[in-house]
């Protein structure tokens, strides 16, 4: 490597982890045990050093054209963002697939800047984040962010479910409402939904109040941040809502609906009762009719 005049780029704090994938997936060698840096990648043309303060050095005999393609990077990364810029709602929901506990779906306002922060925090897919992890960033992102949640409670759950006999309708009715909060406060032209089934179900739920906002529905839709953050919540309030219903009966309630919650449900009956189990589960679910037919 010859003595060519090194290059600095001064790097945003929500830039680094591009940065670093940026030279994880070409032909540099990369460390991350130098000083007062984040890390130094090396080929044999070029060395990049990431500094905490921010400064990206670039040196070495083709370190000019390294320059270059940092800067093309940089204006791609910033053209991307461009129509995130304004806040955005993102709503998912937890507890459809479990028998004991409530359906809660919650909705988060993210703006560019939260979502590159908590990005940066671990906010992912809320199944790879184990509880603890989800209850403090549940924590931190209620008092950083615009939210709401919608719940029902089991013996709601049923008497609604009765009425209406159609999950997907439900489902269409808590996104609606907790997106139709949020605008009342906050100013948004889109929100991003993880899809539950038909795209009509919420199309037509939102109908009354929602008619000027760009809804967005997708399957793991979790990669937008503002709707992975309402994964986080409505997780959060649902494993707190399981443990409530747990100390009234003085009964641990599992998550799902496999062969412990059956063995569970089966308990609940044979020591406190069949109006016990109807205030903590959801009695649609086949679980119920098995149980109920094996006792």
């Amino acid at each position: 490597m010859n003595g060519k005049k090194p290059r600095i780029i001064h790097i945003e704090a929500n830039m680094v982890k591009t940065i670093k994938n940026f030279y994880k997936k070409r032909d540099f060698d990369l460390s991350e045990d130098i000083p007062h840096a984040y890390f130094r990648a090396r080929s044999d043309e070029s060395a990049v050093t990431l500094y905490k303060s921010g400064k990206l050095l670039i040196q070495g005999s083709k370190g000019e054209a390294e320059y270059q393609r940092v800067i093309s990077l940089l204006k791609d990364d910033d053209n991307r963002k461009k129509p995130d810029t304004e806040p955005w709602i993102g709503t998912d929901e937890s507890g459809k697939g479990d028998f004991f506990g409530p359906l809660v779906v919650a909705g988060v306002v993210f703006n560019s800047e939260q979502a590159h922060y908590f990005t940066d925090q671990g906010l992912a897919d809320t199944k790879k984040i184990s509880d603890i992890r989800v209850k403090d960033l549940a924590e931190e992102i209620k008092h950083t962010c615009s939210y709401t949640v919608f719940e029902l409670m089991p013996q709601s759950y049923n008497k609604k479910y009765k009425k209406i006999r159609n999950l997907n309708t439900l489902l269409a009715m808590g996104h609606a409402e907790v997106i139709e909060k949020l605008l009342k406060n906050n100013d948004c032209k889109l929100a991003v939904v993880d899809q539950f089934g038909k795209p009509a179900f919420l199309n037509n739920a939102l109908l009354r109040k929602s008619k000027n906002i760009k809804l967005i529905q997708k399957p793991h839709a979790e990669e937008n941040p503002a709707v992975a953050a309402a994964a986080v919540i409505a997780r959060d309030r649902f494993l707190s809502a399981l443990d409530e219903l747990a100390n009234k009966i003085g009964q641990k309630l599992p998550r799902g609906a496999g062969k412990k919650v059956e063995q569970t449900a089966e308990k609940i009956i044979i020591e406190k009762g069949r109006g016990t189990l109807k205030k903590v589960s959801k009695v649609h679910f086949k679980t119920y009719e098995r149980v109920i037919n094996n006792l």
